[in-house]
């Protein structure tokens, strides 16, 4: 793996860091560097918490799920019940998958931009990773893989950090080379259902998440579809490390899912609206970026911009904090603006990105 990909994906996090300790420090900043959804906790779940009485139990649950948590995540999914394993958030799943399978993969291959906790994953698993560079003037389209033999393919759908989605086309396309060369794909698809319009292709393999859709970044839940055989090794390794998920936390899922046609038209609204504030914005300072199709990222370059890590600081100094485009992958002269606060505060912020320039 090309070394500059892990310090391009180490330089994002310390940024998260440091963006911490500033407001420790009292720095008062409009934080666009990460995905937080700067939205309240859903009305139904906060109803489930109001309503707990006062001798509730803590026991432990089912390693893949509670049964009815993974009931109506396999209706919304179309699959079975035993097809679903429950895990604290999008991220241990992925990686935990990641461990599941190193052995019998030969090189996991990861389209650019990525998400930068792929890289550092497979870097501590140890597994060899290809990296496939995309274009922002190809509109992110990704080429043709050329696939080892019993590779992996990690697609993110909508694409984090360019708020774009995979064509119909391209996941054909991909699923086909993938079947031809006897490899796998697996979606992350923590903004599926942010997506503007909606997306109808379904793969085996693939990781849901309630930190973007349910505004329940903390609470860390989400759950992975999966092949039944790969579901039961998934079980297994829940039960060596997490032992399971909150049952608490679970329930608050039910809720979200129960009336998430409700819960997903209201954000997918609230994401539009701030994305076109950003957009504009941006447009009319110059920044050249592929128009979101879904919520909640701006992925942008500008002429002016010739490294992302000193615009970073550069802009963290007046009271912005963005993520460098280099943390996603070879992007340099790329950064990732997320639509995390309000309009308004939108609005103030590309200014002061503008005086950056």
């Amino acid at each position: 793996m090309d070394n500059e990909y892990k310090k391009g994906s180490q330089l994002f996090y310390r940024i998260v860091e440091e963006s911490f300790i500033r407001e420790r420090a009292g720095q008062k900043l409009i934080k666009l560097h990460i995905g937080s959804t700067g939205l309240a906790v859903p009305k139904p779940a906060l109803d489930l918490l109001r309503g707990l009485p006062d001798d509730i139990l803590a026991p432990y649950g089912p390693g893949a799920g509670l049964a009815e948590f993974r009931k109506i995540a396999a209706e919304r999914e179309g699959v079975s019940l035993e097809q679903i394993v429950v895990g604290p958030g999008s991220k241990f799943l992925i990686f935990s998958l990641l461990m599941t399978l190193k052995e019998k993969i030969s090189e996991l291959v990861i389209p650019a931009p990525f998400w930068p906790a792929y890289i550092l994953m497979a870097d501590t698993l140890g597994i060899t990773v290809r990296v496939v560079e995309t274009k922002l003037e190809e509109e992110w389209r990704i080429p043709e893989l050329n696939l080892k033999p019993n590779s992996l393919i990690l697609l993110c759908n909508p694409l984090n950090p360019t708020s774009t989605v995979l064509s119909a086309c391209e996941v054909e396309r991909v699923t086909k080379e993938a079947q031809s060369s006897s490899s796998l794909v697996m979606f992350d698809e923590a903004y599926r259902d942010l997506a503007f319009e909606p997306i109808k292709t379904k793969g085996e393999i693939r990781i849901r998440s309630f930190s973007k859709e349910f505004n329940l970044e903390g609470w860390r839940l989400g759950y992975a579809v999966l092949p039944s055989e790969l579901a039961s090794k998934l079980t297994s390794l829940v039960h060596i490390t997490t032992s399971c998920v909150s049952s608490l936390i679970q329930k608050i899922g039910i809720a979200c899912l129960e009336n998430r046609k409700s819960i997903l038209e209201s954000h997918v609204s609230i994401w539009k609206t701030r994305l076109q504030t950003l957009t504009e914005g941006l447009r009319e300072a110059g920044f050249q970026f592929i128009e979101p199709q879904a919520g909640m990222y701006v992925f942008a370059t500008h002429p002016k911009i010739q490294s992302c890590e000193k615009f970073c600081s550069d802009a963290l100094e007046k009271g912005v904090s963005v993520s460098p485009g280099s943390g996603f992958g070879h992007y340099e002269k790329f950064v990732r603006i997320s639509a995390s606060v309000e309009s308004e505060k939108l609005t103030k912020a590309v200014q002061i990105i503008k005086g950056v320039l």
